[in-house]
């Protein structure tokens, strides 16, 4: 996890430049009390703010082992699947048990989750609970975290996809927190758009993820002209 450190820096050299500021009030008022200025609540506020923002965290991870794209790489790992609609995503919140931002926010195994409400909701595979349907990664108060696997589902408001789900673990076994993996848009027609394995039904994509499926048949090379 490659975490920001710039506002660390940003934000000690203000701090210097603030006790620099504050010795010379000193100086001057020993010599004439009268003449102290207490710091204006703008001035306060903003050392303050300055001082919060060497603490928070920017980073982002990436898949060690690379992100699943074919309806057998799915199997392989165990998805669930749903299909349904993107009513709406929520705002993300720490998956500590109140919620509340951990005190080793540097080192942490902790994550923003962003709820994801699914309408319409039908089984595919499995039986995910989809009131703890979350999006891995987000914005809580000044900490960010973002997931390149989670960036690259596109989402729409109001398009039927089948969604890809797994069941989190935190180290200590499943969670009872689900997340998403990938969201493949259902056409009109109720064709399933994969990026591998070309258009599939619902049934081939339950068929699929309980009993693997083929890899696509690579096209022929063209022959040499001649």
């Amino acid at each position: 996890m490659r975490i920001n450190t710039c506002g660390r820096a940003a934000a000690s050299v203000a701090l210097v430049l603030l006790a620099a500021v504050l010795v010379g009030c000193t100086r001057s008022g020993a010599a004439t009390p009268s003449a102290e200025v207490p710091a204006s609540p703008a001035a306060s506020a903003s050392a303050a703010a300055q001082a919060t923002s060497a603490d928070c965290v920017t980073s982002r991870g990436d898949m060690p082992y690379g992100l699943p794209s074919t309806l057998d790489d799915f199997h392989s790992r165990g998805a669930d699947a749903i299909v349904g609609k993107v009513a709406s995503i929520g705002k993300a919140h720490w998956n500590t048990p109140d919620q509340s931002r951990p005190a080793d926010v540097r080192t942490t195994q902790a994550i923003p989750l962003r709820p994801l409400a699914v309408s319409g909701a039908e089984a595919v595979v499995g039986s995910p609970n989809l009131a703890r349907l979350f999006l891995r990664g987000g914005t809580v108060g000044c900490d960010t975290m973002t997931f390149e696997d989670v960036e690259s589902i596109q989402l729409v408001d109001g398009q039927r996809y089948v969604f890809l789900v797994y069941e989190l673990n935190y180290g200590s076994g499943p969670s009872g927190d689900w997340t998403l993996a990938e969201a493949w848009p259902v056409a009109d027609n109720g064709r399933v758009a994969t990026p591998v394995d070309g258009d599939l039904t619902i049934g081939q994509i339950r068929q699929g993820l309980r009993d693997g499926w083929p890899e696509p048949t690579p096209l022929p090379e063209p022959s040499a002209a001649g």
